[in-house]
């Protein structure tokens, strides 16, 4: 092979190279076994409950505790909202489980003939989900080169994908979250953003159903994903103010391929309306109701979703600080087609992931949201090489750099696998401490934010922990039906902590008692006027009761 054909041919070594890591890493280590498992788990269930137990009512749960309780897949159904009518809601949307239904039947057709369980949990089912995400993660970079070399030269795109899957989140979420989203959402991002290529080169009934089928899948894989119509709509849009004439040619001239665009979208997502109606009576339903988990657009936390050391997307991932150099480096070609719909989407994106009031995403490795825009990310970092490269120092600086962020990204990896990095209670003492280390150094757990996953420990032994608050609340409540009135305190007037400890003291007076053990005091922490936690006392546990005395 010529060094020229070598060259041209680089990008698909590098991408061929990529897949067969990402594919061969399980055979190094250890392929994982409890995928159908937390989160994973609700994405899928929608597919076993359909079309093996025909029922997506869940009204009754024994069956889900029987299989919980032999494959251990979560501790808790935390994915399920009890509803007044005694069904079930499954809290995530369906997109998912259509994306993996082709693979879900083939792993029951193997349970039927090697004399598996035909649960929709067994062996071959996970195995089935393991092909399925190394199925769209393959198209997803397929996707992905096709794009960067659209854009870009050989050497480049294959530096962009070095630098993408290897210096990013994008590494360990392809490794060790089989079954989440966000392995198709990449996918799914980077054949829209092609699409959108090709549907503005030359617009056609079938380019418009299919970019119509794409956006569709997204929102229903996840709502939110709707802000990914921004890539399409503001494709070609060289200064903001030429969007106003661009909606106007869609609503004129290109007005059939619109509505060919927007009925498949409307198609796809009436599953997810006729599952709501179908198990809470209405067509529209907010699964989030878990008063510590949603959506919050006037709550932001952006700030500590960028930059804390809790999970700050920029301290994990510095790789992306390269990239937003590429906003400045791009030429006149990727400018005019790319500057805003890039700019508009990361900044929406960046907000939405940032509102959800577990902003941290819990368990996992830097902002996992933010993985659908690494197809994004690719051409800003093209653009920032091809800048870079006719000049020796600056190329020198950016490579030495990128270099670097790469072996970051790799050997904190490597200490997230194995638990020194904490996937939810980081802080920037306990990340310096753990800095380039091996193993955790003696007491830095002590460095951790609190373990909120821990419900039982001894106060005494936490003291040190707690702010102490010199807050009394002195009220008199007479107790003349079933409920008194309640005493409410504003958590801010407690501590500016993100966690408190309630001590509750209450002088109790009643002159004779059939049953007192109805005497109980609650305590609750409230959101959005809806239980966060509570703990219920009754006064005769405490042993300190006695009618007629204080």
């Amino acid at each position: 092979m010529t060094e020229k054909s070598l060259k041209k041919d680089l990008s698909g070594l590098t991408l061929w190279g990529l897949i067969l890591i990402f594919i061969g890493y399980p055979f190094l280590t250890a392929f994982p076994t409890n995928i159908l498992s937390w989160d994973s788990f609700g994405y899928y269930l929608y597919l076993p409950q359909f079309f093996i137990e025909g029922d997506l009512k869940l009204s009754d749960l024994s069956h889900l505790h029987e299989i919980n309780g032999t494959y251990q897949l979560t501790p808790a159904l935390y994915q399920l909202h009890l509803l007044e009518n005694g069904n079930h809601v499954i809290q995530y949307t369906m997109g998912e489980s259509i994306l993996n239904a082709p693979f879900f039947f083939i792993g029951h057709f193997f349970a039927n003939i090697l004399d598996y369980p035909t649960d929709g949990y067994s062996a071959p089912y996970v195995w089935s989900i393991i092909c399925s995400s190394y199925s769209y993660m393959i198209i997803g970079l397929v996707y992905f080169h096709k794009i960067l070399r659209h854009f870009f030269s050989g050497p480049v795109t294959s530096a962009v994908m070095l630098l993408v899957c290897l210096g990013t989140n994008y590494f360990i979420i392809n490794i060790a979250s089989h079954g989440m989203p966000h392995v198709y959402l990449f996918s799914l991002y980077a054949i829209l953003i092609w699409q959108t290529i090709k549907w503005h080169e030359k617009p056609s009934v079938k380019a418009s159903l299919f970019l119509g089928c794409i956006l569709g899948l997204m929102i229903l894989i996840r709502p939110t994903e709707i802000m990914a119509a921004a890539i399409p709509l503001f494709y070609g849009v060289g200064r903001l103010r030429e969007t106003g004439s661009k909606i106007r040619q869609l609503l004129t001239t290109q007005r059939k391929f619109l509505i060919l665009t927007i009925v498949p979208i409307i198609l796809i997502n009436s599953f997810q309306l006729l599952y709501w109606k179908h198990v809470t009576g209405s067509f529209f339903f907010n699964s989030y109701s878990n008063a510590g988990e949603g959506l919050e657009l006037l709550h932001p936390h952006t700030f500590d979703f960028l930059f804390s050391f809790r999970k700050g997307w920029l301290i994990y991932t510095p790789m992306i600080l390269l990239a937003l150099i590429g906003f400045r480096k791009m030429n006149d070609q990727l400018k005019n087609a790319w500057f805003w719909p890039v700019l508009i989407f990361l900044i929406v994106n960046t907000y939405v992931s940032s509102c959800w009031s577990n902003w941290w995403y819990a368990t996992s490795f830097s902002q996992r949201s933010m993985m659908q825009s690494y197809p994004l990310i690719g051409i800003l970092l093209g653009a920032v090489l091809s800048a870079v490269t006719a000049n020796s120092k600056t190329r020198f600086v950016f490579y030495t750099s990128a270099v670097l962020f790469v072996l970051l990204n790799l050997f904190q990896t490597w200490q997230y696998v194995r638990g020194i990095i904490h996937p939810s209670r980081m802080t920037a003492p306990y990340y310096f401490a753990v800095f380039g280390r091996v193993d955790i150094p003696e007491n830095a757990e002590k460095l951790l934010l609190i373990d909120r996953e821990n419900a039982q420990f001894d106060l005494s032994k936490n003291k040190q922990t707690y702010t102490k608050s010199a807050h009394a609340k002195n009220e008199v409540v007479e107790l003349e039906n079933d409920y008194s009135e309640p005493v409410s305190i504003r958590y801010e007037k407690l501590t500016k902590a993100d966690y408190a400890w309630l001590q509750t003291d209450v002088d109790l007076f009643a002159d004779s008692l059939q049953n007192p053990d109805q005497i109980r005091i609650v305590r609750t922490f409230m959101h959005n006027g809806v239980n966060y936690h509570y703990f219920i006392t009754s006064l005769r546990e405490t042993g300190l009761f006695v009618p007629g005395k204080w």
